[in-house]
């Protein structure tokens, strides 16, 4: 083939042919000296030909046995190039993985180290200028320089030996235990970020500083900084000694395991209690009814409706539960919101939340909403304390009092809107008969209707005047205390039986510094197991399940002035 002709050829492919052995070797030099081989190959083997059919074909034939004797070649010699490319490409990769590791390292560090890493390494500014810049003197910002590096080299080390996975959780529920404000502000709303529950979670076990913290949530130290300032602001965290945190509220974690040896010990009492116990209290308020001048109203003369109110309320109230709360009182906090309390939440280890799409936030700083229900079947397991409200009508009158429990059957977070209406004494005006049907009250009234405070019998329909749909009374607590039957002393013995194999169960989930809080939280056994008993006498037919209308203020009393008419 003339030269003339094959050197335009070898013009036309010479960029092709480097294509070619880029694509194999993955090296710029590499590629190069292959290619030259092979445009070498081509053009001696071009010269040598008379006529070729398929140019691009034939070069690729060249081309790839050039390739295969080049691997060979290298192998012979003992310095393949291919793994040369690997490493390369490895190191290109580490290289990347340091700088991001340096990026992250960086965001650990307090903010003054930050803007002096930042200045000197990045901005070239030299240590005496950074000094100026931020007013501080030049052995401070050699300190802090020193200080940075220093840290950033054993961080680097730890992460080299081993990885550090948290499984980030999320509240189940959170509530508070004291004393409220009328006017104080929904405690959830505190919790709507996921690293402030998860910075709670992680300093409750024992104290740590801020950069721990950090380290061990995979969060920039600023993010954690700013929400712990909220955190210890609003009471939920103390500052203790050396610069540590340490959480101040109750955490409890749900597990299946924890649920079965509950459920164990409580089934093996239930029927005993209800027997030796509750038999003998329905007797008692079936004799108390049928005087003519008892203090009890209830909605439409329903006994069934009366006894879940009064069960429930016995079980908060037979063992001296007064007791209980002023030794928890110890635990409780003076907060920002004029609150005097104690708070509670609950982890579900089952859910958790995955880490955030950006590297540098591995936790999500949006809203988290807590449920707006607490699971049921953790209720029967773990019942929240009984909701007190209560408000002055008057200089002359004594406070109205709200007590409503909850159990797996009526959680109290249904109860919220009912609780909110209570507070605006819109039927308190009702039961007086200040509350008339002018049409400035049809607001008021259709929100009672929605609450479930006011019904109307749709079964009579004769009956069209609404009625008060909850037990009201006007005996004082004490009083009503002093109707209920006592408790049997055998009874007493396996209730303190059931506190003790209770807090066995449960003091594996608690650090050592909340032992004493968690034996504290375990007694009083019957209102633990409030919705086992409401559930054994269903069984044993001395309760029949509320009717729809009648579910959102079941297990409620309204310690009262005055009864409905």
């Amino acid at each position: 083939m003339d030269k003339e002709i094959v050197d335009q050829i070898i013009t036309d492919y010479m960029k092709k042919i480097y294509g070619f052995a880029y694509a194999k070797i993955k090296n710029i030099d590499v590629a190069e000296d292959l290619s030259s081989r092979i445009i070498f190959e081509v053009y001696k083997s071009l010269l040598k030909k008379e006529n070729v059919l398929n140019v691009s074909s034939y070069i690729y034939r060249v081309a790839s046995n050039v390739y295969s004797q080049f691997i060979i070649d290298e192998f012979n010699e003992g310095q393949i190039k291919v793994n040369a490319t690997k490493k390369t490409q490895v190191a290109a990769f580490n290289k990347d993985k340091t700088l991001s590791n340096i990026r992250k390292e960086i965001a650990y560090l307090s903010n003054i180290q930050r803007e002096i890493i930042v200045m000197y390494y990045f901005e070239k500014l030299k240590q005496k200028e950074i000094a100026e810049r931020l007013n501080i003197s030049l052995a401070n910002v050699k300190w802090h320089l020193f200080e940075a590096k220093n840290q950033m080299k054993e961080w680097f080390e730890e992460e080299n030996k081993s990885e550090l996975k948290t499984k980030k959780i999320i509240f189940s529920d959170i509530k508070r235990i004291g004393h409220i404000n009328t006017l104080s502000i929904d405690i959830s709303s505190f919790f709507k970020k996921s690293i402030s529950q998860n910075i709670a979670y992680v300093a409750y076990e024992k104290p740590k500083t801020i950069l721990e913290i950090a380290r061990e949530l995979d969060c920039p130290l600023a993010y954690v900084e700013d929400e712990m300032y909220h955190l210890v602001n609003n009471g939920f965290v103390d500052k203790v000694s050396a610069n540590k945190y340490l959480t101040n509220m109750y955490i409890t974690d749900i597990n299946i395991e924890n649920k079965k040896k509950i459920e164990a010990v409580l089934n093996q009492y239930i029927d005993y209690i209800c027997d030796s116990y509750f038999n003998i209290l329905f007797k008692t308020m079936k004799n108390y009814i049928t005087l003519p001048n008892k203090a009890i109203y209830i909605p439409e003369n329903d006994f069934n409706f009366l006894m879940w109110s009064i069960v429930s309320y016995a079980c908060n109230k037979l063992v001296d539960v007064n007791m209980v709360i002023e030794k928890i009182d110890k635990y409780y906090v003076k907060t920002r919101d004029d609150g005097n309390y104690m708070v509670t939440a609950f982890v579900d280890k089952n859910r958790h939340i995955s880490s955030d799409s950006n590297p540098q936030t591995h936790l999500s700083l949006v809203s988290c909403p807590l449920s707006q229900k607490f699971p049921n079947s953790y209720l029967k397991y773990y019942p929240e304390p009984m909701l007190i409200l209560s408000w002055n009508v008057g200089n002359d009158k004594k406070p109205i009092i709200l007590r409503a429990f909850s159990s797996e059957y009526s959680p109290i977070n249904e109860k919220q809107d009912f609780i909110t209406n209570m507070s605006s004494l819109n039927l308190y005006n009702f039961i007086c008969g200040k509350f008339t049907n002018e049409a400035t009250n049809i607001d008021n009234f259709i929100s009672m209707f929605e609450d479930g405070s006011l019904q109307v019998n749709r079964e009579v329909k004769a009956e069209k005047k609404p009625y008060v749909n909850l037990v009201v009374t006007t005996l004082s607590e004490k009083e009503l205390d002093a109707l209920l039957p006592p408790l049997p002393i055998e009874l007493q013995k396996i209730c303190r039986k059931i506190d003790d194999e209770l807090f066995e169960i449960n003091k594996a989930y608690f650090p050592a510094h909340k032992q004493d809080l968690c034996r504290l939280m375990n007694q009083n056994s019957l209102s633990k197991m409030k919705s086992f008993i409401l559930e054994c006498l269903i069984k044993k037919g001395k309760l029949k399940p509320v009717k729809k209308r009648q579910k959102k203020t079941v297990n409620m009393i309204l310690f009262c002035d005055v009864l409905p008419d």
